[in-house]
């Protein structure tokens, strides 16, 4: 069976980075979760930037993002759907990565399931302490206000896993390495 291997932590935790270095070692192609909701700005006509279509804290209502429904529904997770689609349109889904903050949510993995089919879920986890997380966040926006503990804490609570994901955490970026992959899939061999 195939592996998914979801690499998620709170916004400008490094998992791009990682993602990208780990798909470079490994040749495991990466998705980034971003795109679907690039997908859905551009199909839907969504009047915001993608990156405000992550913010979950508004998905309950379309209104939110300046649009009636999504194509005649109230529910993102249709959008989604139809977005997630498209980004594994004519792919084939073998071992993968996909990466993004989004996948942190149970719900997000269990759509991504149905649209890909069957596979063992490995949950890369960016469990970044408050300062690593706040340097890496600042060198991405470049602020010069610190985003309050509380954005950290919001993110970082978001992480939601079922009783049979594999979790797997790591505290830096730099630590998602092949051989930490090797490491995780032998278990599955």
């Amino acid at each position: 069976m195939r592996t998914i291997i979801y690499i998620t932590g709170p916004t400008s935790s490094g998992k791009s980075t990682a993602s990208r270095r780990l798909s470079s070692e490994t040749g495991i192609p990466v998705f980034h979760a971003d795109h679907a909701y690039e997908i859905i700005q551009k199909e839907y006509n969504v009047p915001v930037h993608p990156a405000k279509l992550t913010n979950h804290a508004l998905w309950g209502n379309p209104r939110n993002f300046g649009i009636e429904s999504w194509n005649g529904s109230v529910d993102m997770n249709d959008a989604k759907s139809h977005a997630y689609s498209i980004l594994f349109k004519d792919r084939v889904i073998e071992d993968s990565m996909i990466e993004g903050f989004t996948v942190s949510f149970l719900d997000e993995r269990r759509l991504i399931r149905e649209i890909i089919g069957p596979h063992i879920s490995v949950l890369f986890r960016l469990n970044l302490d408050y300062e690593k997380w706040l340097k890496l966040f600042l060198k991405k926006f470049e602020e010069k206000k610190a985003p309050e503990r509380l954005l950290y804490d919001r993110l970082r609570n978001c992480f939601q896993a079922e009783e049979e994901d594999a979790v797997f955490e790591f505290r830096d970026p730099s630590e998602i390495t092949k051989s930490s992959l090797n490491k995780v899939l032998a278990r599955y061999q």
